[in-house]
């Protein structure tokens, strides 16, 4: 019996009665982005390439050609994507190591905050001038 929640698939070219038990509540969705990945927990550890493989509202796995550590704390970027997450499990394949993110923090459109953050500073600024004139 399958549990209540539980999706059901057959695994590729498996028989029809040898289907998996699919856990997971959020679906995955492709990315196969270029990412870089700052070990946090390693202070001295230079960031990195790696390639972001797919990524959930919870989780995200990575293909990285170095070791990350497992229960690491770890920041990726992409183009205008920050996340902070955990390794939560890391499998050697033979391009190198699957990491499984546990994602914790996220901020996405950082574009339109640095833009924002930029507007802010040019008004500080000019009110700043326009006090020192009337002074």
């Amino acid at each position: 019996m399958i549990p209540k929640g539980y999706a059901c698939f057959q695994a590729s070219g498996a028989r029809a009665d040898e289907l998996r038990v699919e856990r997971r509540k959020e679906h995955r969705i492709e990315m196969n982005q270029e990412v870089t990945v700052t070990v946090l927990s390693e202070p001295d550890r230079l960031p990195f390439q790696a390639l972001a493989v797919d990524i959930s509202g919870h989780g995200m796995r990575i293909l990285s050609a170095l070791p990350v550590p497992y229960q690491a704390a770890v920041k990726v970027e992409a183009a205008d994507l920050l996340l902070l997450g955990e390794v939560v499990r890391v499998q050697q394949s033979e391009h190198g190591s699957i990491v499984a993110l546990k994602l914790l923090h996220s901020l996405d459109a950082l574009g339109d905050l640095h833009r924002l953050n930029r507007a802010l500073r040019l008004e500080a600024e000019t009110v700043s001038n326009v006090t020192n004139l009337n002074r």
